[in-house]
């Protein structure tokens, strides 16, 4: 071997080491940087018309589990969604209180039925009359504001969406854009480890949003689908889009008077079950619509076992002795065709204002048509013991809500057929908070599951400091020896020199 070879030999040795000290440092400089995977470069030989000479660095690359990553952001979806359904169901959970507390729904109905008691202990008592009508009419407020909490609720995550939209457009579009330069530098031969690592971070972005399937193409893009397999990104530019609705009330439903999510002008509402976008999407058209469905049942059921005063109620007027305590904007309710009218009754329940302009009417019938005058024997019970027999009556609840369609619509409260108004408004409260447990357990089994991904990912994929440190002192070890043989070359190209002197 000529020392000339052996000089090139050395210093591409020099370079190997120069290089490797380089992707030591960048791994160290980056070891807290969020997303920055760890970086290698293999060291391979260079060989020359069959002859070794030297070595060199071969493209650098990352070190990322592709299997491990995937498995990551199908947890961050799913973590995604349980975060946004648990943060509103605490929130329902807390408008709904508890049936032991006197703000409940349950609560309320326990002291209409105790006025209604007392009542039935001094019926000719006008003070005791007003405290039954003060009842009602908070167990209407009641229920008038818990509709209104839940329509607050289904716009805010109506707005949401329209965020969470926006935030994922913008992460495809700068996939798309790292899409290109990472193909256009795999063409020149050029490392694109860092691009990727960029890319990675947007694709989380993209998977809290909404589940996703992807895959690499072999010029290095990345193609990105839904879970339903319908492309985000591709060669073609594709964009999420969505339109806020403007009002929400009992009766705004997807699809009928609700915005969908579309995708190239075709409805992904029902495909959309996970991250961000799926859990809003979940509680607007789902469960606060179920939750509206349960205060419209017991409402309409509330004014028609009045109607009845613990009978079945009449198909019409007049209503004899019956106390027709609740009615629909100041008319009787009736539930119509497909229990139509039921969708909102909570908001239009009203008290009977002819029983507020005579309370006396609470002991004896509110009919005016049939029941003309008060009564001179003040003292009858008759009406308040059907009343007060009426709350302990079981009857059937309709168990599905109208118009209720889409991810959950089978998520109704099953309440059977014997069940009091009581246990059916306890019901309610209760099923809330079992509801919310439910989410719980799986929020804390999807963000364990994350936790453990996310840092095996990182123990297989960020930077060991000890590790580095250990690579510094091998390549340190190895720029010394090129260093060396390079010094004893040039002695030797010295004492060549001097001989012939």
């Amino acid at each position: 071997m000529s020392l000339d070879i052996a000089l090139q030999n050395s210093l591409s040795g020099l370079r190997v080491a120069q290089g490797g000290l380089d992707i030591v440092a960048r791994n160290v400089t980056n070891a807290n940087t969020e997303g920055y995977t760890r970086k290698s470069a293999q060291q391979l030989p260079t060989v020359i018309r069959g002859e070794g000479a030297g070595a060199y660095l071969a493209e650098i690359r990352r070190t990322v589990d592709a299997g491990l990553r995937r498995e990551l952001e199908t947890a961050i979806s799913n973590e995604a969604r349980l975060t946004v359904v648990d943060k509103a169901l605490a929130e329902l959970e807390l408008s709904f209180g508890k049936p032991s507390e006197n703000d409940s729904i349950a609560g309320r109905l326990n002291l209409l039925r105790n006025s209604f008691e007392q009542l039935y202990a001094n019926p000719e008592n006008l003070t005791t009359q007003q405290k039954v009508l003060g009842e009602a009419q908070n167990f209407i407020d009641t229920m008038s504001d818990l509709s209104q909490q839940i329509q607050d609720q289904r716009a805010r995550a109506d707005a949401e969406i329209a965020t969470a939209v926006a935030d994922t457009n913008a992460a495809l579009a700068n996939i798309k854009s790292l899409n290109d330069e990472i193909a256009r530098r795999q063409a020149q031969g050029k490392s694109t480890a860092d691009l990727e690592d960029l890319r990675d971070m947007e694709l989380q972005t993209v998977a809290e949003n909404i589940g996703i399937r992807y895959f690499e193409q072999s010029d290095g893009k990345m193609v990105i689908m839904t879970e339903s397999s319908r492309y985000l990104v591709e060669y073609e530019d594709f964009a999420l889009e969505f339109s806020t609705t403007a009002n929400f009330d009992p009766s705004s439903r997807y699809p009928a008077n609700v915005g969908g999510l579309t995708l190239n002008g075709v409805d992904i509402t029902a495909e959309t079950t996970s991250g961000k976008i799926g859990g809003l999407l979940e509680m607007r058209d789902s469960r606060l619509v179920q939750a509206q469905g349960q205060l419209d049942e017991l409402a309409a059921t509330m004014a028609e076992a009045f109607q009845g005063t613990g009978t079945p109620p009449p198909a019409a007027p007049p209503y004899d002795n019956r106390v027709e305590l609740f009615m629909d904007n100041g008319a009787t309710f009736v539930r119509g065709a497909d229990d139509v009218n039921v969708v909102g009754f909570s908001q239009r329940m009203t008290i009977n204002q002819d029983i507020v302009d005579e309370p006396w009417r609470l002991r004896e019938g509110s009919d005016p048509a049939t029941v003309v005058a008060e009564s001179l024997n003040t003292g009858d019970t008759a009406v308040l013991q059907s009343i007060l027999t009426m709350f302990e009556t079981p009857r059937a609840f309709t168990t599905t809500e109208p118009g209720l369609a889409g991810p959950g619509a089978g998520l109704n409260l099953d309440v059977g057929t014997g069940v009091t108004l009581q246990s059916y408004s306890a019901g309610i409260v209760a099923f809330q908070g079992q509801t919310r447990a439910s989410v719980q357990a799986q929020l804390n089994f999807e963000s364990g599951l994350k936790l453990s991904l996310d840092q095996r990912l990182k123990n297989e994929s960020g930077v060991n400091i000890d590790e580095e440190i250990s690579t510094l002192i091998q390549l340190q070890t190895s720029y010394a020896a090129s260093a060396r043989v390079i010094s004893t070359i040039t002695e030797a190209f010295d004492q060549l020199i001097n001989i012939r002197r």
